[in-house]
């Protein structure tokens, strides 16, 4: 009886350590995956929409998904896109297919996406004279030139998919952005008392 229950007890931290170590592998192996499937996209600057069963681990079925390859070689990039769904998530990855930041509407409270992206040399030279931008974007810093964004925005019934892919494909990879400093707040006047004057004695 006590070597069954030792059989039991090994099997089961066997499975335990096999589904952490699924757990720690599965981040790298589908950073692979979707880097493979993003290299063979050519930087542009409208979002390309995957198809309806696209080749990316976990896919939802439910969602719309769409991809935008970016290069920082001529300096930071401002992605924008309107998903126009009742939820949408982003994820930046480099090149490798690491995950460098994520986001969505429901932990921004934005409505719409919108990134600036940037190595780390140029968000330095930002901080000495912020521009008015930064108060409008979401800054991702990132450590090489070239990357990709991955959109997935919500479409649960299936006339919705045309909507929504629609108004993601009219997404911006290189969007227009002014790097002008932000304009300088005024001062308040300050008032300065006047004296009364003194009555003269007679």
């Amino acid at each position: 009886m006590m070597r069954l229950w030792l059989i039991l007890a090994l099997g089961v931290l066997g499975g335990v350590i096999v589904h952490i170590g699924a757990i720690l592998l599965w981040p790298g192996f589908a950073g692979g995956d979707t880097a493979q499937l993003m290299r063979e996209l050519e930087p542009t600057a409208a979002f390309a929409i995957l198809p309806d069963d696209p080749d990316l681990p976990d896919a939802d079925p439910s969602m719309v998904y769409g991809v935008c390859r970016f290069t920082l070689s001529g300096g930071p990039v401002r992605v924008t896109a309107d998903p126009a769904a009742d939820f949408w998530s982003a994820s930046v990855f480099d090149i490798q297919g690491r995950n460098v930041y994520s986001l969505n509407d429901r932990s921004t409270g934005l409505a719409s996406l919108d990134l600036f992206l940037a190595r780390s040399a140029d968000i330095e030279a930002l901080r000495a004279s912020p521009p008015a931008l930064l108060d409008e974007v979401v800054v991702v810093e990132m450590r090489g030139e070239e990357g990709f964004v991955l959109v997935r925005a919500f479409a649960g019934q299936p006339f919705s998919r045309t909507r929504v892919a629609q108004s993601l494909q009219t997404g911006d990879c290189d969007a227009p952005f002014s790097l002008d400093p932000a304009p300088a707040e005024p001062q308040a006047e300050i008032a300065v008392p006047v004296p009364e004057p003194r009555p003269v004695a007679e």
